[in-house]
């Protein structure tokens, strides 16, 4: 089942539901396979950031549109979504001279600014005029690890949220809680002190580690890392729906891994 079918979205031109990703690795693949199954069915995506894009997810979307000037490019957005249904929209490089055109090749190593979130909600003002259903936002950055804990000024959630979509990835159970697997590992230790005083089920105490070994992650914790206020629920929008993408069962060991995980959570959580 892709994302398009698991997620309750009743698309409509000129009414956007406004989906942000956050959380650990995956939010791009996730983001932009949701945007292809999307423009595929014939309806118009806005893809973008507030945070610092990669070149390389520039080749994830058929059109790439850049803002100038502090201004929304309007036509030209309407041009490339008249064209494929689907534009990425980002903003200035962050280093190495580059081709305001988008026409000369990036090196790897580039960064690409997102977009300020007060930006983002005033192009939710301008769907109906273009046209758009969605308008998909990667709102969080993880360095490419399964699981992270958000810092004080993360994730950067636009207000006009519909939909707060928070990933993890379910390679990160069993693994130690280092910079290895985990992305601020140390507000992740930080946010399970309180994880022995949860309501949540625990799983059979392992054997106690050596005095040098580090926590390893569980089902449990991350069922608690998800709901967190302080966690995967962080700077939820008082309306926003929020859905939870177990990222990663590629095998039948981590797909029993997400039923564990599934069990620990309310009967009504979404889950994906």
């Amino acid at each position: 089942m892709d994302l398009l079918t698991a997620l309750p979205l009743d698309l409509h031109a000129g009414v956007p539901h406004v989906i942000s990703f956050v959380g650990g690795g995956g939010k791009s693949s996730a983001l932009f396979g949701l945007a292809k199954a999307i423009a595929d069915r014939g309806h118009r995506v806005i893809s973008t950031s507030t945070t610092h894009l990669g070149a390389e997810q520039l080749a994830l979307a058929p059109s790439v549109v850049r803002v100038t000037n502090n201004s929304l490019p309007l036509p030209q957005l309407a041009e490339a979504l008249a064209q494929h249904n689907h534009c990425l929209l980002i903003g200035a490089a962050i280093s190495h001279a580059s081709d305001a055109s988008l026409k000369t090749p990036m090196p790897a190593e580039m960064r690409l600014k997102g977009l300020p979130i007060p930006m983002i909600d005033e192009l939710v003002n301008h769907c109906a005029q273009l046209g758009v259903s969605a308008l998909l936002v990667e709102a969080d950055g993880s360095k490419r690890r399964p699981i992270k804990a958000p810092a004080t000024y993360e994730p950067a959630v636009p207000t006009a949220t519909t939909m707060l979509i928070t990933v993890m990835g379910l390679d990160a159970v069993g693994r130690p809680i280092t910079e290895d697997f985990v992305h601020r590992p140390e507000l992740l230790r930080q946010l399970l002190h309180e994880y022995s005083a949860s309501s949540l089920p625990v799983e059979p105490a392992p054997p106690a580690p050596a005095l040098d070994a580090p926590m390893r992650l569980t089902p449990s914790m991350m069922a608690h890392l998800l709901l967190h206020p302080n966690g995967g629920a962080k700077n939820l929008p008082p309306l926003a729906r929020h859905v939870l993408l177990l990222n990663k069962a590629e095998s039948p060991v981590l797909l029993a891994v997400a039923r564990l995980i599934r069990q620990q959570f309310p009967s009504d959580a979404p889950l994906c």
